[in-house]
């Protein structure tokens, strides 16, 4: 997950940010595995790394999303023009 933390820095790594959270989901269900064994100072450690995955997932949910909201706004756009005619 540290790996991909330097995508943080610029928006435009939609897919390095992409792989942060498929990383921050993997070790968090590792650590979900884990919890058992430990106290709860991991279990905290794990509530950390469940926020910095839903965080990234509302990231990733805005690049997906975007792009599908400017292709429709290009759609109605066109439509309005047409329909002007």
């Amino acid at each position: 997950m540290f790996d991909w933390a330097p995508a943080m820095r610029d928006p435009e790594n939609v897919e390095e940010l992409h792989n942060m959270r498929i990383a921050a989901k993997r070790l968090r269900y590792t650590m979900e595995l884990f919890t058992p064994c430990f106290g709860d100072d991991f279990q905290r450690s794990l509530k950390t790394v469940e926020a910095i995955q839903e965080r990234i997932g509302a990231i990733h949910d805005c690049d997906v999303l975007l792009p599908l909201l400017s292709r429709t706004l290009d759609k109605e756009t066109e439509r309005e023009k047409k329909g002007a005619s």
